[in-house]
């Protein structure tokens, strides 16, 4: 008997503890609701001091979007290495500090999901990662677009990256809609080339 007793003390309090959220907007001095696992509206992370998400360890789904925006410290997503599922889209810019996006790794991303102007990405690291539609602009050093082609449509601007780097990039074979390079791109198959004052043609 006391062995029964002793099992339910250690088990009973996870089940009481977990909650559902609604939309939580996460900025400096917010209170994250304790033990919250899924959030029913948006989940707003932005303007923070963060250097980490280990507060949302718990995170299993987002009813809403996703925004980590204006992030100036933030150095990885791990804390969310629990989330499955994004039911609304998913916004990540502005994020200076932000090499990877490997803390995200095992979830369904449904919507549009934006990452741009993240100045020190360098790989998107979405291996097990699927999604509807991925645009990806702005990001000057990111050169592996590994994971893109777990997305059902990709629009890809690489006109922000300098040219010596292209031997490095890596962008595996995906369903990409619209890739821009510096003054031309493929739409749908099509190549467009424009304001390029010194290309000849023979």
């Amino acid at each position: 008997m006391k062995s029964q007793v002793i099992l339910l003390m250690v088990f009973l309090p996870s089940v009481i503890q977990s909650i559902v959220c609604q939309s939580v907007d996460f900025r400096n001095n917010t209170i994250f609701p304790p033990n919250c696992t899924t959030i029913h509206g948006d989940f707003a992370i932005t303007d923070t001091n963060l250097t980490n998400l280990l507060w949302f360890t718990g995170i299993v789904e987002v009813g809403g979007k996703l925004l980590i925006q204006d992030n100036y410290d933030l150095e990885g997503l791990d804390g969310l290495s629990s989330l499955a599922l994004v039911s609304n889209g998913v916004v990540i810019s502005n994020n200076p500090l932000l090499p990877n996006l490997t803390g995200i790794a095992n979830c369904t991303l449904l919507g549009v999901t934006k990452v741009y102007n993240n100045s020190m990405l360098t790989e998107l690291g979405w291996r097990n990662v699927m999604g509807d539609i991925l645009e990806v602009s702005g990001n000057v050093k990111l050169l592996d677009f590994g994971g893109i082609q777990h997305f059902n449509e990709s629009h890809i601007d690489l006109s922000v990256i300098d040219m010596v780097h292209w031997k490095d990039l890596t962008v595996p074979a995906a369903r990409i809609k619209i890739l821009k390079f510096s003054n031309c791109s493929v739409e749908n198959g099509g190549l467009v080339v424009s304001s390029n004052t010194q290309f000849q043609t023979g």
